[in-house]
């Protein structure tokens, strides 16, 4: 080559097998040279690192806890983000329903599967290029029974070139059907009288109040026409609130005929 002369070698390479490609490697280019007085052979070398991109999926599936009645369909939303520094290759969806729920549809649709642990309703996405934009399925299914437990619904995602060790993420929602019931009296009473109050929370799934009952302590007689029921559920209102009262037992009574249902308010 004489003095200036600049030779460019350009060749393309892929990865035969993406299992052993492991986390990179070194390319080194060696040119092989004789110098113009003797017959010495010399080298240039130019190693380079190559490096594994990463891609990577990340998951989630709303809202969780979700509440719901028997036969009640439920709604759930999975966002998958590709937030890697490649797109992620064949990107498989898998969903386990809950124990406790069926299958109804979903957008877009399934490629296959029923939703147990046997046989996972499964999407096939493909690739998803790097993006702040996620990929979303919605799904819905129905509520076929009240565990006395609450149930899970394990949404994981899979993606990589090798069929071996290919990378996951999984998201996890909480099916609730049992109501979480507590009632408390946090005022107390003085040997003057007073207000008296009863706050009831329901912090699970739908609760059907039938009645409620306070007997007072001996001495004490409930003053007729003062009960107030007030709820944070926007919007709801009770229409009757005079309880049943029995001066002999000390004894007040709500019945359905007032108070039918307590909800704790969900954001």
């Amino acid at each position: 080559m004489a003095p200036g002369t600049q030779v460019n070698i350009e060749f393309k390479v892929h990865v035969a097998d993406a299992c052993t490609f492991g986390t990179g490697g070194t390319a080194r280019a060696i040119a092989t040279f004789q110098q113009p007085c003797g017959s010495t052979s010399l080298s240039a070398e130019s190693p380079i690192t190559v490096s594994r991109f990463a891609p990577n999926v990340a998951i989630t599936k709303t809202p969780t806890p979700i509440y719901a009645d028997l036969n009640q369909e439920v709604t759930w939303t999975i966002k998958l983000t590709s937030n890697g520094d490649y797109t992620a290759k064949q990107v498989v969806l898998w969903d386990i329903l809950p124990a406790n729920a069926q299958y109804v549809s979903s957008t877009p649709a399934k490629d296959s599967g029923t939703g147990t642990a046997l046989d996972p309703l499964v999407w096939n996405i493909g690739s998803i290029a790097p993006s702040a934009t996620a990929t979303t399925i919605t799904l819905k299914a129905r509520v076929t029974g009240c565990p006395a437990a609450n149930t899970l619904n394990n949404a994981t995602v899979f993606w990589g070139c090798c069929p071996t060790s290919r990378q996951r993420s999984t998201a996890t929602a909480t099916l609730s059907t049992q109501p979480l019931y507590t009632i408390a009296q946090p005022l107390t009473l003085t040997s003057c009288g007073g207000a008296y109050r009863i706050t009831i929370l329901n912090n699970g799934a739908n609760a059907t109040t039938s009645q409620i009952s306070n007997v007072h302590p001996i001495g004490f007689v409930y003053v007729n026409n003062s009960a107030t029921i007030t709820s944070n559920k926007a919007g709801r209102t009770f229409p009757n609130t005079e309880p049943a009262y029995n001066q002999a037992t000390r004894t007040l009574t709500w019945s359905a005929a007032n108070v039918d249902r307590i909800l704790q308010v969900r954001l």
